[in-house]
């Protein structure tokens, strides 16, 4: 009788036990392993050898008459556990080897170390795995699940029963054929059953049940529909699309920078206030929406264009939707009180086809998050251009808005040097360099709401 030696005995150990009890070990390897199970072959094909599940390598070894132990497979993406020999019949004499861990089975290793399912489905982790010596118990297959306390028998057809109805697995509908009943992959995860019709979704859309107009595998009645007339928003060209970051990101202390992608379309833009720095975390939740974008200029003590310096696009928030056509807008610099360092924010587009009730009818999120107070370059003085904001404020970030602040050459936008506190101006003057200072000293963002209600801000903006 041989027995590999357990957590408490040596890692890597067989012990052999004879007819009066002894015990000697047959093999002791000082190695970090587990043996989980071993059995020694019933056919010459495998070499007469006995072999062991090493569970913590993942792989099964091999030992010969002389106790040397070598690898006789690859690791396998899941833990080996049991292991046994088929005697002969119908399951032959392959090595059967059990699976736990992210995979619950029964695979057979052949000589050549190819490894094949030959009973997978299990809800449960399988562990010891025996075949019936005859008379009551048969030549069947024996199996142990210690997790539901219960053994499982098969016969050499393998039967199975997943969703334990009494009704064999091969008795049951599997419409996608990927070897386990329709009930169990949608118990388990692996099939969706978007309308609650106890199919898989994939096989809905092959029989014709459901359409899929835009093949993302979806049936069309759980896909948006905003103006309810039964066709997909994708496939009538109703779908707004997510707006885009700029590139590269670059996070600003005042503003949010992107590019709307509306497709032609009219379309309107939906800012989330998702997690904001106190004392505006009051506010988090609330959503605004862009408004008319105008041009602005990059002159520090301007904001209208100027034909000699280049120009922007910037958009205030407001309380109702704005739709336009934004397709041709590009990059936009979104500002507000509300928009402050140390925030994060949420960018969604819908189209005038759709109801902003509705929230299916939104956009995928384009999230975006503001930098920290003063924060508005990489600290490499004498960089060019300057990089995005490094996480720390110093002498560096303040130059960039001393640099704006002169029109220097090479100078940060607008966007990023415009710091000043509560109702922005975009300029770019005194009040800036104070704030960038501040910042530099550690102070925190010296600002409450001029409101309790985002939509009633005192602030006057320089936009329309």
């Amino acid at each position: 009788l041989y027995a590999s030696v357990g957590p408490d005995g040596v890692p890597g150990a067989v012990n052999r036990i004879d007819a009066t009890g002894a015990v000697t070990s047959f093999v002791l390897e000082a190695l970090p392993q587990r043996l989980a199970d071993i059995g020694q072959a019933t056919s010459a094909t495998y070499g007469l050898d006995m072999y062991a599940t090493d569970w913590s390598a993942g792989k099964i070894r091999r030992i010969d008459a002389d106790g040397n132990m070598t690898d006789f497979s690859e690791p396998f993406s899941w833990r080996p556990s049991g292991l046994a020999f088929g005697k002969g019949g119908e399951f032959g004499s392959e090595l059967y080897v059990t699976a736990s861990q992210d995979v619950h089975g029964v695979f057979t290793v052949a000589p050549d170390g190819t490894v094949s399912p030959f009973a997978t489905g299990f809800s449960e982790d399988v562990f010891a795995i025996e075949f019936g010596m005859g008379g009551a118990f048969g030549r069947d297959m024996y199996l142990t699940q210690a997790s539901a306390n219960r053994i499982i028998r098969i016969g050499p057809k393998k039967s199975l029963d997943c969703n334990e109805n009494s009704v064999p697995d091969e008795c049951e509908t599997d419409c996608n054929q990927n070897g386990q009943v329709d009930s169990c992959d949608l118990a388990t995860g692996l099939a969706e059953d978007c309308n609650g019709n106890l199919v898989p979704d994939s096989c809905d859309i092959a029989a014709g049940a459901s359409a899929d107009c835009n093949a993302n595998a979806v049936p069309d009645e759980c896909d948006s529909d905003c103006n309810s007339n039964g066709v997909p928003d994708a496939c009538e060209g109703l779908a707004p699309q997510p707006p885009i970051s700029e590139t590269p990101v670059v996070p600003k202390n005042r503003f949010l920078s992107f590019v709307p992608d509306s497709a032609s379309a009219m379309t309107a833009l939906r800012v989330t206030l998702v997690n904001l720095p106190r004392p505006f975390d009051l506010f988090n939740g609330q959503t605004m929406w862009v408004g008319p974008p105008r041009m602005v200029t990059e002159h520090g003590g301007s904001v209208d264009p100027r034909p000699e310096f280049e120009s922007f696009t910037a958009a205030p928030l407001r309380c109702s939707p704005f739709f336009q056509d934004w397709s041709e807008v590009g990059l936009v610099h979104v500002l507000h009180e509300f928009i402050v360092p140390g925030g994060r924010y949420d960018v969604q587009a819908i189209t005038d086809a759709c109801d902003p009730a509705v929230e299916s009818s939104f956009s995928a999120s384009l999230s975006l998050s503001t930098a920290r107070w003063g924060d508005t370059v990489t600290d490499l003085l004498g960089e060019t251009p300057p990089g995005p904001p490094d996480g720390s404020v110093d002498i560096g970030d303040v130059l960039a808005v001393l640099g704006r602040f002169s029109s220097a050459p090479g100078a940060i936008i607008k966007a990023r040097a415009d710091l000043e506190p509560g109702c922005l101006d975009l300029k770019i003057n005194v009040s800036d360099v104070l704030a960038s200072l501040s910042g530099f000293s550690g102070l925190s963002y010296p600002f409450t709401p001029t409101s309790l209600d985002p939509c009633a801000s005192t602030c006057t903006s320089p936009l329309p």
